[in-house]
């Protein structure tokens, strides 16, 4: 932490708000001055698969609607293995938290401008202790993991528009119960049993080409357990993620 703040000389919310702003508007701008110099070139954009032995480049941001909840930024890096099958890395911060991860996305069936895709992400947020950038209380939080798994339906309209909607799970557990159930011999004051939560989720987007290399992608996923929207006090997941992404193809 104290490494972070000396690279980040940042004071209050205020600040680190505008940062996050400028960091946004940044990447727009580059996205727009790509929209520019392309003008009218027929579309090429996938945002799950940048194509064989090709790479990616995105990053996420969405906020979550009260004070406690900053602004999110999460970058990641994909290289795709195959013409419909990548694998990635992913990296940032929930405001409050660090995180890292991988992600993996497969096409499994094609047809013409229909296909359906199912994409994984593993996710660890390492252990706070103290403030973390966004969130000047201090809060001890063990380290826990999230995994998420989306089957995705999709279809490719005109100027390569691709709307998606699909189902999927969310899992989260803590670091420390999955250590002690694969063995390990459980410390002081900690417990022994694995806290693992599943939720259904339903997921919708659409990724609009901005350029030849950029894409637009908002989504919106819904987080369930059985049929009711999950709340947010009583699990680490939210009922509704918001997300916007931008991606480039190298």
């Amino acid at each position: 932490m104290k490494t972070i703040q000396k690279l980040l000389p940042i004071r209050n919310l205020h600040e680190n708000l505008a940062l996050v702003a400028f960091m946004v508007v940044m990447f727009i701008v580059a996205c727009f001055q790509e929209v520019i110099a392309q003008g009218s070139e027929k579309f090429q954009n996938d945002p799950h698969f940048p194509g064989r032995h090709n790479f990616n480049a995105g990053i996420y941001t969405t906020y979550r609607g009260s004070s406690a909840a900053a602004p999110v930024l999460i970058g990641e890096f994909n290289y795709g293995l195959k013409k419909r099958f990548s694998l990635g890395l992913i990296g940032g911060t929930t405001g409050t938290l660090g995180l890292l991860g991988v992600r993996m996305a497969v096409g499994v069936y094609q047809k013409e401008n229909f296909r359906l895709l199912y994409r994984m992400s593993i996710i660890y947020y390492p252990e706070r202790h103290g403030t973390f950038l966004f969130d000047k209380t201090n809060k001890h939080v063990m380290p826990w993991m999230l995994s998420m798994g989306f089957l995705d339906a999709e279809w490719r309209t005109g100027k390569g528009i691709r709307w998606s909607i699909g189902m999927g799970l969310i899992e989260t557990h803590c670091v420390d119960g999955m250590m002690n159930l694969l063995g390990r011999t459980p410390g002081p004051g900690e417990e022994a049993d694995l806290e693992l939560e599943v939720f259904n989720t339903i997921q919708g987007s659409v990724a609009i080409p901005l350029s030849k290399r950029f894409t637009l992608r908002p989504e919106a996923i819904a987080a369930l357990s059985g049929v009711q929207f999950v709340s947010g006090d009583d699990h680490k997941v939210t009922p509704l993620y918001l997300y916007l992404h931008l991606v480039y193809t190298f």
